[in-house]
């Protein structure tokens, strides 16, 4: 799910350039389905978005619904 829901927020960003160490996801209580806070942390900047989740046994879709501002 982590990985999921990094390349969710790494597609949503669309530049190649972003690093995947730079995407943090926040703590969260693992269910087959929910919601979740990630970030991209830049040098001057970090900018916060929230997901949803789902899992397909075995595997799980994750989506950015929006920017946390």
């Amino acid at each position: 799910l982590l990985w999921c829901a990094k390349e969710a927020i790494y597609k949503m960003y669309g530049k190649k350039e972003l690093e995947f160490k730079r995407i943090k996801i926040d703590n969260f209580e693992l269910k087959d389905r929910g919601e979740l806070v990630g970030a991209i942390h830049f040098e001057d900047q970090i900018r916060t978005y929230k997901l949803m989740y789902r899992k397909f046994d075995p595997y799980f879709l994750a989506l950015v619904l929006h920017e946390i501002r």
